[in-house]
C-alpha cells in the first residue's frame, strides 16, 4: 500500500484525495471549497491513490474546443476609482475587484463603481495577489513585507506573512499549488522566491542561469502560467523560465508594430488559453503572446491611459488598471466566444463537477 505523506493544496493538512482535473491534491474537507472554483475542464475527485490508474480523466484527455480572438478587443466598462495612480489590481469573482494606488487604502469594489469594502492599512500598498481561498495579500513598499488582508470581522488588523528584509518585493502572484511568487530587488541584485504561504519559508529560489549569468535585471510583476513557466516583466522585456528555473524564452515586445517609446511591460497575466497578457506602460497598449513567447496581438493601442496592474477572471474579462492621473479601472473583452464544455455523468466512486 502507498505511504501517504502527501499535504492538502489548501490546508497543508494530510490528503488522501486527488482532483485529477486540476492536478491537485485534497483533503476531505477541502473538496467542497475546491469544487466550487471555476475550471475549464470541470473538476473530477477520485482517491490519491488512484491518480495514475488509467481510466482517470485528465486535462491532458480532454481536447479544448480554440477561442476566437475578436477583431478588435473591446472595452466593456470603466469605473473611477477614489483615487488616481492607480499601482495594482486583483479581480475577485466575475463583477468586483481590489485596487491599490498612492494612499494607504486597498478597496473592494463593483462594476457600478461601488466601493463594496475599504481597508486602510499602514503603509504603502503597491501589488496585491488573491490566494486559493479567496484572501486577498499585498506588498508593503515601506516596510519590505507580504502581509494578509483581515476578514470583515477583523477589519482593524492585518497579518504579516514575511518580510523580505533589505531586498524589495516588486512583484507578487500566487502558484497553482498556492505557494507564494515574490520578485526581489536591491541594488546590482535581483531574483524571484518561491514561498510557503503558511509560514512565509523560502522553497525555491530563482536567480541565475546555467552559465551564472543574471535572469533579471529589475524584476517586477510576475505571474506562474498554467504550464507551470512562471513569467517576470524586467526592465524592457518579459523574462519566462520554465518551473524549475531553465530560461525558456525572452519576450523584448514586437518590433513590428510602432512604438513611440522602448516596451515597458508592467503588469502580467495569463488567461484560460496560457496566452500571456502584458501591459505596456509607456506606449499605451497590451501585448498578447501565446505560452512559447510567439507574439499574436497588439490590443486598444493609443486608447489605454499608462496601463499598469491586470488581472483576468474566470471569464477571461482583463481587468487593467491605469496609472498617473485617470485613476481609472478598464474591464475588457478580447475573445468572440465562450466554449462550453459536456462533462461526462459520474461513474463509479468518482466525482464529477
Amino acid at each position: 500500500m502507498e505511504k501517504n505523506n502527501v499535504k492538502c493544496f489548501l490546508c497543508r493538512l494530510e490528503a488522501h484525495m486527488y482532483c485529477s482535473m486540476c492536478e491537485k491534491i485534497l483533503c476531505t474537507e477541502c473538496i467542497a471549497k475546491h469544487i466550487v472554483m471555476k475550471s475549464v475542464f470541470g473538476h473530477s475527485i477520485i482517491k490519491y491513490a488512484d491518480r495514475n490508474r488509467a481510466h482517470v480523466r485528465t486535462p491532458r484527455s480532454i481536447s479544448l474546443p480554440d477561442k476566437t480572438l475578436k477583431p478588435e478587443a473591446e472595452i466593456i466598462c470603466t469605473i473611477k476609482c477614489d483615487y488616481n495612480w492607480l499601482h495594482d489590481i486583483c479581480c475577485q469573482g466575475t463583477d468586483q475587484f481590489w485596487v491599490c494606488g498612492r494612499n494607504s487604502d486597498i478597496k473592494c469594489m463593483n462594476l457600478k463603481g461601488e466601493t463594496v469594502r475599504s481597508v486602510t492599512v499602514n503603509g504603502d500598498p503597491q501589488r496585491l495577489a488573491i490566494d486559493h481561498k479567496g484572501e486577498l495579500f499585498y506588498v508593503d513598499f515601506q516596510t519590505n513585507s507580504i502581509l494578509k488582508l483581515p476578514g470583515v470581522s477583523d477589519i482593524d488588523k492585518t497579518y504579516p506573512i514575511f518580510s523580505a528584509g533589505v531586498w524589495q518585493p516588486r512583484g507578487l502572484a500566487f502558484t497553482l499549488l498556492n505557494d507564494i511568487l515574490v520578485s526581489l530587488y536591491k541594488p546590482n541584485e535581483s531574483k524571484v522566491v518561491k514561498y510557503d504561504s503558511i509560514n512565509g519559508n523560502p522553497i525555491h529560489e530563482f536567480q541565475n542561469e546555467r552559465n551564472g549569468k543574471l535572469l533579471f535585471e529589475f524584476p517586477g510583476y510576475l505571474v506562474e502560467n498554467k504550464n507551470g513557466d512562471i513569467c517576470v516583466s524586467d526592465k524592457h522585456k518579459v523574462i519566462c523560465m520554465t518551473s524549475h528555473g531553465i530560461l525558456k524564452f525572452t519576450y523584448h515586445g514586437n518590433r513590428t508594430t510602432s512604438s513611440v517609446k522602448k516596451f515597458d511591460p508592467h503588469g502580467i497575466a495569463m488567461d484560460s488559453q496560457s496566452n500571456i497578457i502584458i501591459t505596456d506602460f509607456s506606449n499605451g497598449k497590451l501585448h498578447l503572446i501565446n505560452s512559447e513567447g510567439v507574439f499574436q496581438r497588439i490590443f486598444l493601442s493609443g486608447m489605454l491611459g499608462h496601463p499598469i496592474g491586470l488581472s483576468i477572471d474566470a471569464e477571461d474579462k482583463i481587468w487593467l488598471a491605469e496609472g498617473w492621473a485617470s485613476g481609472l479601472v478598464r474591464v475588457i473583452k478580447y475573445w468572440a466566444e465562450e466554449p462550453s464544455f459536456l462533462i461526462p455523468s459520474p461513474d463509479s466512486d468518482n466525482v464529477f463537477v
